[in-house]
């Protein structure tokens, strides 16, 4: 729409009296066609020189300073050769990079489209020109910056996957205990010294850390990972078999953590010192105090050994899934119920709130559509180190309901010593941390606007 009679909106990061360089720019530019326009009566005004631009301090006495030197009846020629002037320079510095002037320089367009009475298709081919380059410019410096952050990260994450396969190797080298012995006595083998000795010069054992390494990792990257010292089965066909189970637990307590705790902690900040809050609470504390080996031993006395409701073994079944499920989402219900009502809380206290509820927003849309948004980041983060620690296996609940996933699948390998599988374990719980911490910085990164004006400045 047309900005002619209109007020131009103040922006908070709209600082014009830090801006006397643009300023000054602006003044030269127009300095430079000419000191004299053509008026509608023919004759000369002077203009250009008698901005005092640079001494103004605020953007009001400017456009006080400016009226009283903006010739009346100025002809439409004039005031097209003057605001593609405008035009020209704004789109000269934000094509430059400056991307930290890219909304000074639109507001004082725009601001100048209001001084002089621009036609009102006139303002809205050329500032659609400058809004249209600066938000292609601004796009483009968010996500190179994305981009390079998301490189360093993924080189970070790397570095950590290397040195994670190192740790592991080095401690199951130096375990005690021989693999091939246990390989031997595996296949039922005669246990002699020569037979040892032959078994290990097959397995390389005898080669120096370095080379076992090296031969270990070209092996990892193509995905053998190794035999179990306790079947012989190949380690990475064992671990996605139970990944599955877990994955399944995982999912479903993910969902049902997210379909209670968000609600009650919204339900809680909206009612904040009332009864429904106090009562929310008290419930909330009560879950996080509860540690989860406790929970789980209590539901399966009472609902499977007392009253014999549910199966007292978790299996792939609706009921099947109840006791586990529950034991795991209760106490992160508690704990995310009390993040989520601290940080609306947080975020209602802030100025734009305020101005918000004066324009006569309702309190219900204020959280719904702009606080709860803006409220999420820590949240998310939270979210993504429960969804590792989901993932990575429950080790205790597993074990409780003799849930066949990756967790109960790790405890027993570390009983038996068999160090294959342990090492696979520890790689995977490490690339299933950094994956999920690169996916909640992806999120992050779109979902709050804020991180992509901080990489403009």
């Amino acid at each position: 729409m047309g900005l002619t009679g209109s007020r131009p909106k103040q922006n908070r990061s709209l600082q014009f009296h830090n801006t006397c360089s643009v300023r000054r720019d602006v003044s030269a530019a127009l300095g430079r066609i000419g000191n004299r326009v053509r008026t509608t009566d023919g004759t000369a005004a002077v203009y250009g020189p008698k901005l005092p631009l640079a001494q103004a301090s605020h953007w009001r006495n400017l456009r006080r300073q400016q009226a009283a030197c903006i010739p009346q009846g100025m002809e439409a020629e004039s005031q097209k050769t003057c605001c593609k002037v405008l035009c020209h320079v704004a789109l000269r510095k934000i094509m430059e990079g400056d991307s930290t002037e890219i909304r000074l320089w639109y507001s004082y367009v725009y601001t100048a489209a209001f001084l002089y009475g621009f036609q009102p298709v006139m303002e809205q081919a050329l500032l659609h020109g400058i809004c249209r380059n600066a938000v292609i410019n601004s796009r483009r410096s968010a996500m190179q910056f994305f981009l390079k952050s998301i490189g360093r990260k993924l080189l970070e994450y790397l570095l950590v996957l290397f040195s994670v396969s190192i740790l592991t190797f080095a401690l199951t080298y130096f375990a005690p205990g021989d693999p091939a012995y246990k390989m031997i006595t595996l296949n039922g083998g005669d246990v002699g010294v020569d037979v040892i000795e032959q078994m290990r010069e097959e397995m390389g054992l005898n080669d120096p850390f370095h080379v076992q390494y090296g031969r270990w990792l070209v092996k990892a990257l193509h995905g053998d990972l190794g035999v179990s010292y306790t079947n012989g089965h190949p380690v990475s066909q064992e671990i996605a078999g139970k990944m599955k189970n877990t994955l399944i637990l995982a999912s479903v307590s993910f969902a049902v953590l997210l379909l209670i705790a968000f609600p009650l902690g919204v339900f809680s900040a909206i009612y904040n010192d009332r009864l429904p809050d106090y009562v929310i609470r008290a419930l909330s504390f009560f879950g996080i105090s509860m540690p989860n080996f406790w929970l789980g031993l209590l539901l399966m006395y009472l609902l499977s050994v007392k009253w014999r409701l549910l199966p007292i073994v978790g299996k792939l079944t609706v009921l099947g899934m109840i006791m586990p499920v529950t034991t795991i989402v209760v106490q992160l219900i508690g704990m995310y119920t009390q993040r989520i009502r601290a940080a609306i809380l947080l975020e209602l206290d802030k100025p734009y709130v305020n101005a918000l509820r004066i324009r006569g927003i309702s309190r219900k849309t204020i959280i719904l559509r702009n606080v709860l948004p803006n409220s999420m980041t820590s949240v998310i983060t939270l979210l993504g180190i429960s969804a590792g620690a989901l993932l990575s296996g429950t080790a205790i609940v597993e074990q409780i309901f003799s849930w066949n996933g990756i967790g109960r699948f790790a405890l027993e390998a570390i009983s038996y010593q068999d160090y294959p599988i342990i090492q696979a374990y520890v790689l995977q719980v490490c690339l299933i941390y950094t994956t999920i911490n690169l996916l909640v910085d992806i999120i992050v990164f779109f979902q709050n606007p804020r991180l992509r004006e901080g990489a403009l400045a």
